[in-house]
């Protein structure tokens, strides 16, 4: 039976890449990328050496997608409006005003701060480096 060290071994990718989606990932990688595997995918290649089992595997991506994605607060500057999104809405001068220079922009009370939302995701977000032991609870070599 196929395990997750089964990443490593070309010919066992070929074979499952029909039927398991991170084996056609990695058969996808390995078409584009040039070099050995674990030159250019060394996370994937410590994965396939160091999680036991599919379950674990899956467990660790799932936590690693949570907060390599979703716990991100996306940020978007300097945004064009056009056709596709459309400036639809009218500030008034007191509005202006207002952002041109805010006397209290989180809305607290005097002398308090609060956080800015990017404070909050961030403590939220992993800290450690390592997604390795972040997401698996595995050291690298």
């Amino acid at each position: 039976a196929a395990s997750p060290k089964s990443l490593r071994r070309g010919e066992l990718v070929e074979a499952l890449a029909g039927s398991n989606m991170l084996m056609r990932s990695v058969q996808r990688i390995s078409e584009v990328k040039t070099g050995p595997f674990q030159e250019h995918s060394p996370l994937l290649c410590d994965l396939a050496a160091k999680v036991k089992s599919w379950k674990d595997l899956y467990r660790g991506l799932l936590k690693m997608y949570e907060g390599e994605v979703l716990l991100k607060f996306p940020v978007a500057q300097h945004f064009l409006f056009g056709p596709l999104f459309p400036h639809t809405w009218e500030l008034s001068a007191a509005e202006i005003e207002a952002l041109d220079h805010p006397e209290n922009p989180s809305g607290a009370a005097d002398g308090m701060v609060t956080k800015s939302p990017f404070a909050m995701a961030a403590a939220r977000a992993p800290t450690s480096g390592d997604p390795l032991a972040t997401y698996f609870g595995i050291t690298r070599r």
